[in-house]
């Protein structure tokens, strides 16, 4: 599989990250498009 791809994160909060990113497939064994999002809490 070969890939390129990025992402970011943001700090929306103290408490609260938020991410999001793709990769872009650059050969026929990989996805043509993949994405992704999240959120990351801390609890003290």
């Amino acid at each position: 599989m070969r890939a390129a791809g990025a992402g970011v994160a943001w700090m929306a909060t103290s408490r609260l990250q938020l991410d999001a990113s793709f990769l872009r497939g650059l050969d026929a064994a990989s996805s043509d498009w993949q994405g992704g999002i999240g959120l990351a809490l801390y609890f003290d």
